[in-house]
């Protein structure tokens, strides 16, 4: 079961989604392969390992959150890596999709923005349930930073 994006009649073609207590229009929405760019052989612990940190360090500003993606060490179903497994290559795969979503919230006290990586399986939306489960965790007040109008 999958979770939409909820239509906001207020904004003209406008989409919003539950982060914590708010509910921020998704202003916009980027999708890419997660291993778009291997070209050959397979993702290992260490090689997401690398990938994720460098991207956490990217996301250390504040306004900017990753929800920690699920890893499994088989492609679409159990098993189907055994065959490549080698005593000190172990294949780990992250979901197939990484999503970046832009939100803003039109606070009272002013407008709030919030970056969110997450990675599901497939291209949203709909969002994953364990994306949205996430998402309702976040606390919005202290992960997201005034907004700038650019």
């Amino acid at each position: 079961m999958t979770t939409p994006f909820e239509f906001d009649p207020a904004y003209n073609c406008h989409s919003n989604v539950q982060v914590g207590s708010r509910r921020p229009v998704v202003i916009s929405l980027q999708q890419a392969l997660t291993y778009g760019g291997l070209l050959e052989g397979f993702p290992t612990k260490a090689h997401n390992d690398r990938f994720l940190e460098q991207l956490r360090a990217s996301l250390a500003a504040p306004g900017t959150c990753l929800i920690e993606p699920a890893r499994r060490p088989y492609l679409r179903t159990p098993g189907d890596m055994d065959r490549h497994a080698e005593v000190d290559r172990l294949p780990e795969w992250l979901p197939m999709v990484t999503v970046t979503m832009a939100l803003r919230y039109p606070g009272i006290g002013g407008p709030s923005e919030l970056q969110v990586v997450f990675y599901q399986d497939e291209f949203a939306p709909p969002l994953a349930d364990d994306v949205a489960a996430a998402l309702k965790a976040l606390d919005w007040d202290r992960r997201a930073q005034p907004a700038t109008w650019t």
